[in-house]
């Protein structure tokens, strides 16, 4: 099993239909959402997923990325961190 990742084209697109249709146009049917997926990719990148278009491997960490989030992160909160607030927000 192949997957291709967002994180290459998700920078540059606006909509995530567009993004996945870049991907699916090389050949790959199975993609791994990647950390930087901002909120407002979500409705066509869903609209692919529900059409069977495209199918899904993995999560990339924070995906989609957080909304105070301004910049794709892998880490932007850390599960370990010495904050509790920190890890809360990792969890949430």
């Amino acid at each position: 099993m192949i997957a291709f990742s967002t994180c290459w084209n998700s920078g540059r697109h606006t909509s995530g239909d567009e993004m996945l249709r870049e991907i699916h146009a090389l050949g790959f049917d199975l993609i791994e959402l990647g950390h930087g997926i901002r909120i407002s990719l979500m409705p066509g990148i869903q609209k692919m997923f529900d059409t069977g278009e495209v199918r899904i491997s993995s999560l990339h960490n924070f995906c989609p990325l957080p909304v105070e989030i301004t910049s794709a992160s892998p880490d932007c909160y850390e599960f370990s961190a010495a904050r509790k607030s920190e890890r809360d927000r990792a969890v949430k």
